[in-house]
C-alpha cells in the first residue's frame, strides 16, 4: 500500500499511522520538490530513523544563499525585500537560526539514501544548493544519486526529462522500499 501525505504531515501524522497499521516503518519514504525538497532534507536531518530514504526535486538547502542569492529570480524581488526577513530570518541577526535549519548542515544528521534532481538553468532555486547538499552529503560517506537536467528550470518541463526523472526515482524507490 502507498500512502501519500500532505507536505505539511509531521511525524506524529506517520507515527500515528504506523500505530493505525496504515503505514510500515520499513517503507517510509518523503518526498519533495521546491519548499518540498528542503522538507524533504530537513525530514532526513530532524528524524533520521523515520525515513528509509528521500527525494529532493529541485529543493532549497542552504537557507543563507537563497536569502543572499543575487543570482535567483528571488535576489531583489518584493518577497526577499519585505516578506522573507520575517518569514524565513534576517540573514544579519538571525545568522545561527538560518545555520541550525539549513540541511547542507546537517547533512552528517542524514541516514538514509538520498536522490537529488535539479535543472541546470533553475533561477528560482539554483543548482548551487543541490551541489552544496551534495557536497556535505558526500563528506559524511553518502553517495546520493544526482540528476542534472541541463537546460530545466526550476521543475522538469521536457517529457524525455519527466521520463528519465520519474524512471530513475522509481528505481531508486524500488531499491530503497520495495513494493
Amino acid at each position: 500500500m502507498i500512502v501519500v501525505m500532505r507536505r505539511d504531515a509531521k511525524e506524529q501524522d506517520i507515527q500515528h499511522m504506523i500505530k493505525q497499521g496504515i503505514a510500515d516503518p520499513k517503507h517510509i519514504c518523503i518526498y519533495g520538490g521546491s519548499y518540498g525538497g528542503y522538507a524533504t532534507m530537513m525530514g532526513l536531518a530532524k528524524t533520521p530513523d523515520l525515513y528509509k530514504c528521500g527525494i529532493n526535486y529541485v529543493g532549497v538547502t542552504d537557507l543563507p544563499l537563497m536569502l543572499g542569492a543575487t543570482w535567483s529570480d528571488f535576489a531583489y524581488s518584493d518577497f526577499i525585500r519585505y516578506s522573507a526577513k520575517r518569514l524565513m530570518g534576517d540573514p544579519d541577526k538571525d545568522e545561527a537560526q538560518l545555520k541550525a535549519t539549513s540541511p547542507d548542515l546537517l547533512a552528517n544528521r542524514i541516514k538514509a539514501p538520498v536522490l537529488m534532481a535539479y535543472g541546470g538553468a533553475d533561477v528560482r532555486v539554483p543548482i548551487e544548493h543541490g551541489t552544496r547538499m551534495k557536497a556535505a552529503l558526500e563528506r559524511e560517506g553518502q553517495h546520493p544519486i544526482w540528476i542534472v537536467a541541463d537546460g530545466e528550470g526550476h521543475g522538469f518541463r521536457a517529457m524525455e526529462n519527466q521520463v528519465m526523472f520519474y524512471g530513475a526515482m522509481e528505481k531508486f524507490l524500488d531499491q530503497n522500499i520495495g513494493h
